[in-house]
């Protein structure tokens, strides 16, 4: 048996998770179990709450917490403690959902004229694949060029027109002609309701 679990260990130094192990328990062979629990504890947390990629939820609050560990950050029960966290993320991930989602269906309002609605829950499955499909970093632009209300909208593409290091209508160009490849996609692989008629 492995004594030390394997994690994704994004941004996180070595001392910092061997210190998690170390506040699990003394016994590294123990610590391993425990963390093992945690893990599923918290990978069943995040299934239950319908949290996309419950695996990498889990692994993000492991590492939240072992970082607060190396931090110094006074713990004095990492697994307690990591449910708080977990709970936290689950917030933050429900919030990126939401964005994204608006940002989507603006995506949608702006590229078809269809109204938007409950039978549109497909048109926006569609536009999630097309948009998984469209080239690295593409997705995001996209997303971000349409998130936001009104004035931040309006910063969120001054800062992506000056993160490309382009005019704002080039970048406008660009999400343009990234929509024209969506619009595409969203035709080929979505019926037109007056063709099921």
């Amino acid at each position: 048996m492995e004594a030390v679990p394997k994690t994704k260990m994004h941004g996180l130094t070595e001392a910092a998770f061997r210190s998690l192990l170390a506040r699990l328990d003394n016994d590294l062979v123990r610590a391993g179990e425990r963390y093992r629990r945690l893990h599923h504890k918290l990978a069943k947390f995040f299934t239950y709450e319908g949290a996309g990629a419950p695996e990498d939820c889990a692994d993000e609050v492991i590492n939240r917490v072992a970082r607060r560990l190396e931090e110094g950050e006074p713990i004095l029960d990492p697994e307690r403690y990591a449910l708080g966290v977990a709970r936290l993320l689950f917030k933050e991930v429900m919030q990126r959902q939401r964005t994204t989602r608006a940002a989507l269906v603006e995506v949608l309002r702006q590229s078809s004229p269809v109204a938007v609605s409950h039978a549109a829950e497909a048109r926006i499955a569609a536009l999630e694949a097309c948009l998984d499909r469209l080239p690295p970093g593409a997705r995001d632009l996209v997303i971000r060029y349409y998130q936001g209300e009104r004035s931040a909208k309006i910063e969120e593409r001054k800062a992506l027109a000056a993160e490309h290091n382009i005019p704002p209508n080039a970048l406008r160009n660009r999400v343009f002609r990234l929509r024209e490849k969506l619009e595409q996609c969203l035709e080929a692989s979505t019926p037109r309701q007056d063709a099921a008629k």
